[in-house]
């Protein structure tokens, strides 16, 4: 007894299984979708599967099979084993027959349509543009400009008379009221008053201190500098914050002392941006003394 063949499994399964699927078939006998959908298409384009549409909407199989109950006999008999396989090239399937086409009656010729009369054209007569109007002689525009400069020259002379008659009036008023308030707002100082003003127009300006910025002392010795000095100068001081604040403190600042040993490049950058005097020293609080002792007996 010969084994079955691929196609006698799928001959079989179809028959008990009618329109499956390729995956519904390769699940059923045991084989591969790739090569059960090989075996479909080779049997459904010699005749002897009968290959349905099943994807109608995207979704799903694309075709089903069944068995071709009209060519079952022929390619039974007429597809001898060789070699324990089916012939399937050998196989002749049947030619469907064809209804005749429908006989369909000739009308009879209609008659020719009439043909469209084509509308009157209508002329519309050229009209011709309205008359301008012409522009006035020389004589009637010298006589219009004399017209309007006369009444220009009579209308000016009213408001400015009208105008200086108000202003004298006004000033009038205004003088009155102005001796008014001086007899009445006006008092006459007391002695003290009259000496307080004395002494304060004596007392001289107080003098504008040099504003200095110094750069890089600690908290403790930034206090020590204030009391030493905050008679002699406007101080203030940098230690390690932000450049902007640095750039805001020298915008105001006459002299700038940096320590060269606490200075960074950064902040040495940003002074020498702002154009101020800068006095350079290498550390330590006596020669910082010193500088600001220096500086103040020059300026003095």
């Amino acid at each position: 007894m010969q084994p079955q063949t691929s196609t006698d499994k799928i001959v079989e399964y179809l028959q008990s299984h009618p329109q499956s699927s390729n995956r519904e078939i390769a699940r059923g006998i045991g084989l591969g979708t790739t090569a059960v959908s090989s075996r479909t298409s080779t049997m459904a384009s010699t005749g002897m599967l009968k290959r349905i549409p099943m994807k109608a909407n995207g979704v799903g199989p694309r075709y089903a099979y069944e068995v071709n109950d009209l060519s079952k006999p022929a390619w039974k008999t007429l597809s001898p084993r060789i070699n324990g396989k089916i012939n399937v090239r050998g196989h002749i399937p049947a030619e469907p027959v064809h209804a005749p086409p429908p006989v369909v009656p000739i009308k009879p010729l209609e008659d020719p349509p009439a043909p469209i009369e084509e509308e009157p054209t209508i002329e519309i007569p050229r009209t011709e543009p309205p008359p301008t109007i012409q522009e006035t002689t020389p004589q009637i525009s010298a006589t219009l400009n004399t017209l309007v400069s006369s009444i220009a020259s009579v209308i000016s002379d009213a408001i400015m008379a009208q105008i200086h008659v108000n202003l004298a009036t006004k000033t009038a008023d205004l003088a009155e009221q102005v001796k008014e308030d001086v007899r009445t707002n006006i008092d006459t100082p007391t002695p003290e008053a009259l000496a307080a003003r004395v002494a304060h127009a004596a007392t001289p300006p107080k003098l504008r201190l040099k504003s200095v910025l110094i750069i890089g002392l600690l908290p403790a010795q930034a206090g020590q500098i204030s009391q030493d000095f905050s008679d002699c100068f406007d101080l203030r001081f940098w230690k390690d914050e932000s450049m902007e604040m640095l750039k805001h403190a020298c915008r105001g600042a006459d002299y700038v002392i940096s320590f060269t040993s606490k200075t960074g490049h950064s902040a040495e950058e940003m002074i020498k941006s702002q154009h101020v005097k800068i006095i350079r020293t290498p550390g330590g609080m006596t020669q910082l003394k010193n500088k600001l002792t220096s500086l103040y007996c020059k300026e003095k």
